[in-house]
């Protein structure tokens, strides 16, 4: 279509001063275009049309020249002004690379630099504590994760039943998660290659699995220091390993109590059987370790992949002495050999063994009940004291029959008041 006018035009918040600048082609001038920028539309929401003015700026051409004089106008540089309702440079032809969407500390919201967002602790993300989920009605809304956690009989994942991929034309397209296929000439997983890292400010990103960052340390794995746990209530929550609610029991292993079902127990004895990771192949480069389909190796080895897995930790053996059991750097075990003791763990009977432990002392013995005795003349009492963990030691008190966790700083005030060192013992144990 061919328009008379084509002008830049500057929309200023008469209350603030804030302003926008935009393009604009049309037939009337007098059409009342007040752009149609997030920022700008929010902000006459708020303020009401009544408390912005327009003017024109200058007139183009035609539409090419319109947008040329645009990008000229509506630079990097203008959009980081904070008193700028642009989120993004002008031009027909703008382009987000480098560029990421974030929030500043007064609510605005700019196109920030990918590397300054995360260098920078000024910026959040827009999705920080919001979730986009699809209604019940097939309706996708952004709303807050409380909400959506206080409501999750009225949501659904937006992603539920579909995966995002990557086209050979550098396109993404969502499709149904049966019909991916990761042998697909026609695609790509949308992050394959990728991994999300955190930085030296806590912020959570994804980057390409070869970063050099990740090997300089520069970068962390989420999944680095943490583990997969579970409430009493069976939420499932991902913790840090000395989290003290895990050192404390508050938390368990997400597996913990499971049990093989009987279906699952006859699928596995049936020979036919066939595991997930079946068609799959270990492989590691610069010390990074994944898992990828045979059909991929050939395009793996070419980017120096190699077949085979590293051990990032070092190697380690189980031994035991005099009920005392330690695993060990399998480069000490000649050492420990010579000192009389033995390659592998305690044996477990179940039932025949207590814990014992000498008041004062930090070391725990698995002895057998029968043994108990002797044990007791020495100064031994039974129980075990678990040893202080970052800064933290177990107490009980028989009179209360209550454990607790507590500071170590604080167990000489405990004691005086009748506790005890080690964990409460449980009444239903033997």
């Amino acid at each position: 279509m061919e328009y008379k006018y084509h002008f830049i035009y500057k929309i200023t918040n008469k209350i603030n001063n804030k302003f926008y600048i935009g393009a604009h082609s049309t037939n009337n001038i007098e059409d009342g275009y007040m752009g149609s920028g997030k920022m700008i539309n929010k902000a006459i929401d708020k303020y009401g049309l009544e408390n912005f003015k327009k003017d024109i700026l200058e007139y183009c051409d035609d539409q090419e020249s319109l947008f040329k004089r645009e990008s000229e106008i509506v630079t990097k540089e203008l959009v980081k002004d904070k008193q700028c309702y642009n989120i993004q440079v002008g031009g027909r032809h703008f382009s987000t690379k480098g560029f990421t969407t974030a929030i500043d500390k007064e609510g605005n919201h700019l196109w920030v630099p990918v590397e300054k967002f995360h260098n920078s602790n000024e910026y959040v993300g827009i999705m920080k504590g919001r979730v986009s989920v699809r209604l019940n009605d097939g309706t996708i809304k952004s709303i807050s994760k409380e909400e959506f956690d206080n409501n999750k009989e009225n949501y659904l994942s937006i992603n539920k039943g579909y995966v995002c991929v990557k086209l050979n034309d550098g396109n993404y397209k969502r499709i149904k998660s049966n019909d991916f296929d990761p042998n697909s000439k026609e695609y790509t997983a949308m992050f394959k290659g990728t991994i999300i890292v955190s930085d030296k400010n806590g912020k959570h990103f994804r980057t390409s699995i070869d970063d050099p960052k990740i090997k300089s340390s520069e970068y962390q794995y989420l999944t680095k220091g943490r583990g997969v746990y579970k409430d009493k209530d069976g939420n499932i929550i991902c913790a840090k390993i000395d989290d003290p609610r895990v050192l404390s029991g508050e938390l368990v292993g997400h597996t913990k109590g499971y049990k093989w079902t009987d279906e699952q127990k006859e699928r596995r004895k049936n020979k036919n059987y066939i595991s997930k990771s079946i068609g799959k192949i270990g492989i590691t480069k610069n010390g990074i370790n994944k898992f990828i389909y045979k059909s991929e190796l050939s395009s793996y080895i070419e980017n120096g992949w190699k077949i085979g897995m590293v051990q990032n930790n070092p190697p380690k053996k189980m031994m035991n002495k005099d009920g005392i059991q330690k695993l060990i750097l399998i480069e000490d075990q000649e050492k420990y050999l010579k000192d009389g003791w033995q390659l592998g763990g305690l044996k477990k009977e179940k039932g025949n063994r207590i814990y014992i432990h000498k008041p004062g002392e930090s070391i725990n013995l698995h002895i057998l009940k029968e043994e108990l005795e002797k044990y007791l003349k020495n100064g031994y009492v039974v129980g075990r004291i678990m040893k202080d963990q970052h800064g933290m030691v177990h107490v009980h008190n028989k009179k209360l029959n209550k454990g607790s966790f507590i500071k170590k700083k604080d167990l000489e005030k405990y004691l005086e008041e009748g506790w005890e060192l080690g964990m409460l013992k449980s009444k239903n144990k033997n």
